[in-house]
C-alpha cells in the first residue's frame, strides 16, 4: 500500500522589519488624514457634527487597516498587514493622547 503525496506548504516569507515600519507609517498617516477630515469639516459650518465625522473617518480607517492587513498576512505578506494593525492600534492609543492633552489645555486656558 502506498502512502498519499503529502503536498508541501511553500515556505513562509520572513518579515520584513522595513514593511513593518511602511505599515505602521500608513496606519498612522490615515490617522494624521481622519484628523484633518475632521478638523477641517469645524470651518465648514459642521462644528457641531465634526467629532462625529472625525469617528466616522477613524471607524473606517479601523475596517480598511483590519481588511487590508488580514488579507496580507494572508497572502504571505506579514510585515505589511502586521505594521497596519500595529500601527492602527498604537495610533489610536497615541492620538487619544493627544486629545486629552489638548482638552487639559483648553480647559486650562478657559480656566477650568
Amino acid at each position: 500500500m502506498t502512502e498519499a503525496p503529502s503536498p508541501q506548504q511553500p515556505a513562509a516569507r520572513p518579515i520584513r522589519t522595513s514593511r513593518v515600519w511602511a505599515g505602521i507609517g500608513l496606519a498612522i498617516l490615515g490617522h494624521v488624514i481622519a484628523l484633518c477630515v475632521g478638523l477641517g469639516s469645524a470651518g465648514t459650518g459642521l462644528v457641531n457634527y465634526y467629532v462625529w465625522i472625525w469617528f466616522a473617518v477613524e471607524f473606517i480607517l479601523f475596517a480598511a487597516c483590519v481588511a487590508v492587513g488580514v488579507v496580507q498576512i494572508a497572502r504571505g505578506d506579514r510585515g505589511i498587514g502586521v505594521g497596519l494593525l500595529v500601527g492602527w492600534a498604537a495610533g489610536t492609543v497615541i492620538f487619544a493622547g493627544v486629545c486629552v492633552a489638548l482638552i487639559a489645555i483648553v480647559a486650562r486656558s478657559f480656566g477650568g
